[in-house]
């Protein structure tokens, strides 16, 4: 799971690096420009989690419940995004 999000990941200051500087050089804040990356990854995290979920909760035969699974497969795909 690590490895398939933190490829994910890594566009987030990837190729974007240059426009970050572009834009703190013309005087944006930086908190609002991060708060506004992070809010836009919220959606592809969320899938990311609800697919590996489903897979995982149906193939692996797992004791916890669904919910648990997800959000706990959720707070570790947005800490390595």
């Amino acid at each position: 799971l690590m490895l398939l999000q933190g490829v994910a990941g890594l566009r987030i200051f990837g190729a974007d690096l240059l426009v970050m500087l572009r834009e703190a050089r013309v005087g944006m804040p930086m908190m609002a420009y991060l708060l506004a990356k992070d809010l836009a990854a919220l959606f592809e995290i969320t899938l990311g989690s609800a697919v590996f979920t489903a897979v995982y909760g149906s193939a692996s035969g797992a004791q916890i419940g669904l919910p648990k699974l997800f959000a706990g497969t959720w707070g570790f795909v947005y800490c390595v995004f």
